[in-house]
């Protein structure tokens, strides 16, 4: 039985990647954005003398943490803001367009997005914003990058996140990993599993990065790589 299975029965059969685990302030730690923002983008908020509405809902309406899903949703819309600051209410305008269009209700988790439904999106998105061709393009190259840094399940919803570890995404390795079936959501390094707290906090205890590559065995890179990401992340 594989480890997101083997989780999902101890959810009683609930999808352990819609699972409330997540305080606002760890999703923000894990992905590398202010916890303000994500608040933000979770509550809704004004802008402009307007008001635009949460682009993220929470699996459970009273319960404040997020699900692995919403980390997924959050990684995707700060692709969409990275570079032209797009207004969020255009981006939540352009999510209910494409699910009229394509009944997907939640576009940023379904592998739609690089398809037809994704072109709707996108279409959509470039006309409430005025963004030209040469704009679009820029803005589906950077959205690409972030796309790549995700694997999708059999039902075509995303299942694993390789969380950007560098400033420059596309020079990020996929060695960290954000699985729910293992670790219960926490971020570890794909080859071992173990989570890339543990390889900070030994680091940071004095052992060295060559006797930790040693004790996992794992590779060096993969160990600079897991305690890289924590201090991005601290």
């Amino acid at each position: 039985m594989s480890a997101l299975a083997l989780e999902k029965d101890l959810y009683s059969g609930s999808d352990p990647r819609d699972a409330p685990r997540y305080p606002c302030a760890q999703a923000a730690h894990y992905l590398f954005l202010p916890e303000t923002t994500v608040a933000y983008w979770i509550r809704g908020g004004s802008y402009q003398g307007g008001y635009f509405q949460r682009v993220v809902d929470r699996p459970d309406p009273d319960d404040h943490r997020l699900s692995f899903w919403n980390l997924v949703e959050l990684h995707i819309i700060k692709a969409l803001r990275r570079r032209h600051k797009i207004p969020m209410q255009s981006i939540r305008d352009s999510l209910v367009y494409a699910q009229q269009e394509y009944g997907i209700e939640r576009l940023l988790l379904d592998e739609g997005l690089r398809a037809a439904p994704g072109r709707v999106f996108f279409q959509r998105f470039g006309d409430l914003v005025n963004l030209g061709q040469d704009g679009q393009l820029a803005m589906e190259e950077i959205l690409t990058a972030y796309l790549d840094r995700l694997e999708w399940a059999k039902d075509g919803l995303v299942s694993r996140l390789f969380p950007a570890t560098r400033d420059v995404v596309t020079e990020s390795p996929r060695i960290v990993v954000i699985d729910p079936g293992i670790s219960f959501g926490r971020p570890i390094v794909d080859r071992c599993a173990v989570k890339t707290a543990t390889f900070a906090e030994r680091f940071v205890a004095g052992e060295s990065v060559r006797s930790l590559a040693r004790d996992y065995d794992v590779r060096v890179s993969e160990v600079e790589e897991a305690i890289r990401y924590e201090r991005r992340a601290a």
